[in-house]
């Protein structure tokens, strides 16, 4: 995009037609554009159902702008918003597919998923994004003394505590796929495992979803 004002920029991201401003946002641009602009657009341009497309592709852009330290707070603050909704999950994952997602984050994530008043997907979301955190604590654990994060043992007591509980939600196939990737990189879940891999519920609707054993495998 040209070096011009934000005024000018507004303008411009207001003519463009949708599939225009899909390109723009488009992650997998060696220049897609800054977080900031992609808030502007989530926050300006994604009303009604046509626009969900543009919504979704607004909130990755912003999560993969590293540049940006505030993306993290508008994301939890989005995920607050819409936790009750279905769209929570791709809050969620936005946040798992940013820097954003951390050791800092897991008993939050966790709170995600023991709360009643979240939608199905957001709480089954969370648990991938648990997954993604725990990772990160492991990896802490491994360079201890170098600044990084640590958890005490009765955050980690709560990390397996949520897995075993999500390996057993059976209302919620999403939620043990998403298990079945956290109790991999846990360890010690062979068995759980095991049961997960014969589990051929569709993990979401429709006909060519793949299935918790595809997780699980």
């Amino acid at each position: 995009m040209p070096k011009h004002g934000w005024k000018w920029r507004k303008e411009q991201l207001r003519a463009m037609s949708t599939s225009q401003l899909m390109l723009c946002l488009e992650p997998s641009r060696k220049h897609g554009a800054s977080a900031k602009t992609a808030r502007w657009v989530y926050e300006n341009l994604c009303e009604g159902e046509d626009k969900a497309g543009i919504r979704v592709t607004a909130l990755l852009a912003m999560a993969r702008d590293d540049r940006a330290p505030w993306v993290a707070h508008y994301l939890w603050k989005q995920l607050d918003l819409h936790k009750a909704q279905e769209f929570g999950d791709w809050v969620i994952i936005a946040l798992n597919r940013s820097p954003q997602i951390n050791s800092l984050n897991v008993e939050r994530l966790i709170d995600i998923y023991e709360d009643e008043s979240a939608h199905d997907s957001t709480r089954s979301s969370a648990i991938f994004a648990l997954a993604n955190a725990a990772q990160n604590a492991q990896w802490a654990e491994r360079w201890k003394g170098r600044g990084m994060h640590q958890l005490p043992d009765t955050v980690w007591a709560r990390i397996h505590s949520t897995c075993k509980k999500a390996v057993d939600d059976h209302k919620r196939p999403y939620a043990r796929a998403g298990a079945a990737w956290l109790a991999t990189i846990l360890g010690g879940y062979d068995a759980e495992l095991a049961i997960l891999a014969e589990d051929k519920t569709p993990v979401y609707d429709g006909s060519q979803s793949p299935t918790v054993s595809d997780y699980a495998k």
